[in-house]
This record gives C-alpha cells, sequence and structure tokens, in this order.
C-alpha cells in the first residue's frame, strides 16, 4: 500500500523546500526533499535582470566599440553562461529510497532531469548519523551514512553526506533520521504517528 506525506519548509538559507515521504509498503521507503517549481514572478524578475544586463552591456561596447559583432558573441556567452549553469548545475530534487533489508540509494536529480544514483548496500552501512558541521559564522547540520571499514569493525572507513544541495533544517533531518532509523534497524523504537 502506497502511503505518501508532504511538507512545505524552508531550508538553512531560507528558500522553499518540499521534503516528502512515500511508505512503499513495509520494507521500503523514499524521502526526497526538492525545490518547488519556479513561480512566473520569479522567472519574469529573472529575465528583466537578464535584458538589463544585456542592455548595460550593449551601452558599454556601443560606448567603448563599434563593432555589433563583438556585443552579439558576448551577449550570447553571457546567456549560454547563466542558461548552462541553472539547468545543468543546479540541484532540482536529492531522494533518499531506504530498503530494509537490502541498502539506501540517493539519488540526485538536476534541473535538466538528469541524475546521479548512489546504491550503498546495507552490509556496509556502520550507522546513519546527524552531523554538525561549523563554519565561520554558524553550524550546519546534514545527514551523513558512515560506511565500515572491512579491517576494523568498529571504525568507519568513509562518509557520505546525504541531502548537502537541498539543505534542510534540523527538524526536518531528525525526521528523515527517524524515518532511516525505523525502516533499517529500529522498527519498534519510533512510533509511525511521529514521523513525516
Amino acid at each position: 500500500m502506497l502511503k505518501s506525506a508532504e511538507n512545505y519548509v524552508t531550508n538553512i538559507f531560507n528558500q522553499g523546500i518540499i521534503v516528502k515521504r512515500i511508505d512503499h509498503g513495509s520494507e521500503c521507503t523514499e524521502i526526497s526533499v526538492r525545490y518547488p517549481n519556479m513561480s512566473r514572478g520569479r522567472l519574469c524578475f529573472i529575465l528583466l535582470l537578464l535584458t538589463f544586463v544585456g542592455v548595460v552591456m550593449s551601452d558599454l561596447y556601443i560606448y567603448t566599440s563599434k563593432d555589433i559583432i563583438i556585443l552579439i558573441s558576448s551577449l550570447a556567452a553571457f546567456y549560454l553562461s547563466v542558461f548552462i549553469y541553472y539547468h545543468v548545475f543546479q540541484v532540482y530534487k536529492e531522494s533518499l529510497m531506504v530498503i530494509a533489508s537490502t541498502g539506501l540509494q540517493y539519488t540526485t536529480t538536476y534541473r535538466t532531469g538528469r541524475q546521479q544514483c548512489v546504491f550503498i548496500p546495507l552490509q556496509t552501512i556502520q550507522d546513519v548519523v546527524i552531523n554538525e558541521g561549523i563554519t565561520m559564522h554558524s553550524v550546519i547540520y546534514y545527514l551523513m551514512a558512515l560506511i565500515k571499514d572491512p579491517e576494523y569493525a568498529n571504525k568507519p572507513k568513509s562518509i557520505f553526506p546525504i541531502f548537502m544541495k537541498t539543505s534542510p533544517r534540523i527538524s526536518s533531518l531528525k525526521e528523515i533520521y527517524r524515518g532511516v532509523q525505523e525502516m533499517m534497524w529500529d522498527s519498534y523504537k519510533y512510533p509511525k504517528d511521529k514521523l513525516l
């Protein structure tokens, strides 16, 4: 039976994000964090800003150089670089599929639809924890998987950060953490009604 819950919250940068949990039965849960679709107002603002930059650049080139080819090529390069940055490098959604007896599948989806998937088998996962990172002016929290070292049982070999691009707040991370722990190890510890 497919069960779904969706919350609209803000991330650590005060940007709106949508945290969604979908239960695919008792053995599989998918938790996704995504940015909402761009509103028309924001799209109009970006287009106006790009138009303003184009007008300023054209005025500068007209006063400094009379060559129209330089103007057209520089405007095309500017617009192309903005398009490539926004559509190729901007993350739209991050999702974590927790399969109880198998492991974790982490998927990053970009604005163009391109996806990167990483699967971490359950046998290699030591634990999933919330870690804190200290920057110059703030403390940020993030979810990460501790990967076991095959030689040393209690020592993690590496870490795998989860939801780093969408950066949900600590309250959302706690709910995600409880969901992961419930599905993978502690099904008796966390009541279902307290999760997303």
